[in-house]
């Protein structure tokens, strides 16, 4: 027989009282025989024939049945005589080992439970790690495939939060020039393609895209913008100014001020 501990655990408080009152023979045989319980498989539970518990106790059958019947009628100890074997049982030990076996599952499962946790964050992080591959590679061919989508009547395409592309038509930039003729349309548009590049986390929905465009032109527009379109305004503006000082030089300015003003 084998077993992993080396001893049991002895309550001596408990032995005091629970055997203060009974002959010294009594403890002898009792402390023997639990020793003996201890050694089984089934911890704490022994059955075997008189003959053999007289071997245990090393006295003679007669003297052992009544040292058995003493133990079970004290309640010292669960026994019960069938036929020739005599079964014998410490409920104190096979409540210790019961709690011994339950804890030793416990901890199985825990081990289990945190390796498994362990394989599962690792997979997760070779996720992640594939995922942002992919991402750089879809980010790749976005860069790659503009002049294609251009081909294919469409400007530019934002990524959006899915990772999927949102294609923005070349009809679309007429649209944006008349409502913000002073924002260089295609460079914003090119500027918020980079915009969702470097930021993922912040990447519009498809039903919100729209919205992004125009609160991103409508606040270049109302900045005084940025492009030829302006510049254009400007030059226009000097040339008027220029054609007026010129019919002013020609016509005298009281000439123009007056009620036949001149028509331009």
């Amino acid at each position: 027989m084998s077993w992993k501990a080396p001893a049991f655990q002895f309550y001596v408080m408990d032995w005091a009282m629970d055997l203060s009152s009974h002959p010294l023979e009594i403890e002898g045989a009792w402390i023997r025989i639990m020793c003996h319980l201890f050694r089984e498989n089934n911890r704490g539970k022994k059955e075997c024939s008189l003959i053999e518990w007289s071997r245990i106790l090393r006295t003679d059958e007669i003297n052992t049945e009544r040292i058995l019947r003493y133990l079970v009628t004290k309640n010292i100890a669960n026994i019960t005589f069938n036929n020739k074997l005599i079964t014998v049982v410490s409920r104190r030990m096979m409540r210790d080992n019961k709690d011994r076996i339950n804890n030793a599952l416990r901890q199985t499962k825990y081990r289990e439970s945190k390796k498994s946790n362990k394989e599962i964050t690792e997979e997760a992080q070779n996720n992640n790690i594939a995922s942002s591959s992919s991402s750089s590679s879809s980010s790749s061919k976005e860069c790659v495939s503009e002049d294609t989508l251009v081909a294919n009547d469409v400007f530019i395409a934002l990524t959006l939060n899915t990772g999927k592309l949102y294609d923005i038509p070349k009809s679309d930039l007429e649209i944006y020039r008349k409502l913000y003729p002073a924002v260089d349309i295609e460079q914003e548009l090119r500027n918020m393609k980079g915009w969702c590049y470097s930021n993922p986390e912040k990447r519009k929905t498809r039903t919100g895209i729209k919205a992004f465009i125009t609160r991103w032109l409508s606040k270049e527009q109302n900045k005084g913008g940025n492009n030829i379109n302006k510049k254009a305004i400007l030059n226009n503006k000097t040339i008027l100014d220029q054609t007026l000082e010129d019919i002013q030089k020609e016509y005298g300015e009281d000439d123009i001020n007056s009620d036949n003003e001149v028509s331009l």
